[in-house]
Formats: structure tokens, C-alpha cells, sequence
């Protein structure tokens, strides 16, 4: 197989791993921000039912 041949195949195997890894880790992120704001969002109902009352800055 002539070099150039596999220097392109090689090429698209780590564009593709590339991509499948930003999938992966960009996932992530989404999932963890939900996450945090589920959280932000739940510690702000709990403490508005033991009667704590703030406005936003």
C-alpha cells in the first residue's frame, strides 16, 4: 500500500476519534451544568420552604 494511501486512512481514524471524544466530553459538560443548575435550583426551593427569603443581585 503506498505511503500516501495509508497516511490518509491514518489521518481519518484520529479525525474520527477526535470527534468521537469531543462527543463524549462535550456530553459531559452539558450533563454536569444541568446537573449543577438542578442542584442551585433545589437548595433554592429547600431553603424558600424553611422560610429564607433574598432577592437576586
Amino acid at each position: 500500500m503506498p505511503w500516501s494511501k495509508m497516511k490518509n486512512i491514518i489521518l481519518v481514524i484520529l479525525a474520527v476519534t477526535n470527534l468521537a471524544l469531543l462527543v463524549l466530553v462535550g456530553g459531559r459538560a452539558i450533563q454536569g451544568s444541568r446537573l449543577l443548575s438542578r442542584a442551585r435550583e433545589d437548595s433554592i426551593q429547600f431553603l424558600r420552604g424553611r422560610g429564607w427569603r433574598w432577592t437576586r443581585a
